[in-house]
């Protein structure tokens, strides 16, 4: 079955700020919505807010996974 991932990933820093599941395209559209509010007030905004379909989160952290490293300052 799949999912919606919807991540928050903050580039400068390459930390992922949170993640969200959900079952529902209408419900992980709408956390996306949110958090591009919340996050992007600015002109240059550094956070990237992105959703994805995936059969489950282990697999979206192979297809994605500069998404789930840490830069090391």
């Amino acid at each position: 079955m799949s999912r919606f991932f919807v991540l928050a990933y903050k580039r400068s820093e390459g930390r992922l700020l949170g993640i969200y599941e959900s079952g529902g395209v209408q419900d992980a559209a709408a956390r996306r919505a949110t958090w591009e509010r919340e996050y992007n007030t600015g002109a240059e905004s550094d956070v990237e807010v992105a959703m994805f379909n995936s059969s489950s989160l282990d697999e979206l952290k192979k297809t994605h996974s500069r998404y789930f490293r840490t830069l090391a300052k």
